[in-house]
């Protein structure tokens, strides 16, 4: 429920300011993304915002190689579920990320998981250390639902066979925020939270 994340937020987070911050505002309660990209490892070539999702094109300075993070906040209400699938459809396949067999990585947040784009792309989930769920209406009685996945394409897992989420606990938002480690050595993380 932030509409804009200002300097004072993201240091909180991030006081050494070692990560570049991406953001999408939120849209009422739901819809906001907020990522985080550690700049020691990583350039972002270009990025994409879209009504429910925010792509990031990245060089792995380690690795030496290209990669692609889409965040996806699905849409919370019945009226844009239509809209969403179609913009998540489209933000898939202009990358041509299929044809060259570019590695990438999407970040889905949505009450309805679109298996069909799901299974189309064959995007794979990766394990989340650290509990089942991953909102909370904050109730005394609290409704908890896993609303938050990780999914890579075979390539991108190819690439890091041990990576996994790491749940954190919820702070600034009823969502958790997660970590993703690529499992090498050289360990790098990716902080993502629906805001």
């Amino acid at each position: 429920m932030i509409p804009e994340c200002n300097d004072s937020l993201l240091r909180k987070f991030d006081p050494n300011q070692d990560y570049l911050w991406m953001w999408n505002p939120s849209k009422g309660k739901s819809g906001g993304i907020l990522v985080a990209i550690l700049l020691e490892r990583f350039d972002v070539g270009s990025f994409k915002q879209g009504g429910f999702m925010l792509k990031m094109n990245l060089w792995d300075k380690v690795l030496k190689i290209k990669w692609n993070l889409l965040t996806v906040y699905g849409a919370a209400q019945e009226e844009n579920k239509l809209s969403f699938l179609s913009e998540l459809s489209h933000f898939c396949a202009s990358s041509v990320l299929l044809k060259r067999k570019t590695p990438w990585m999407v970040y889905i947040n949505t009450q309805t998981f679109f298996n069909s784009v799901i299974q189309f792309y064959e995007l794979r989930e990766l394990y989340m250390n650290g509990g089942l769920y991953t909102w909370s209406n904050n109730q005394e009685n609290p409704i908890l639902e896993k609303l938050d996945r990780i999914l890579v394409t075979r390539e991108w897992e190819d690439l890091f066979p041990q990576a996994m989420v790491n749940k954190l606990p919820r702070e600034v938002s009823d969502h958790n925020p997660l970590i993703i480690s690529s499992g090498k050595k050289s360990v790098y993380s990716f902080y993502s939270i629906q805001v």
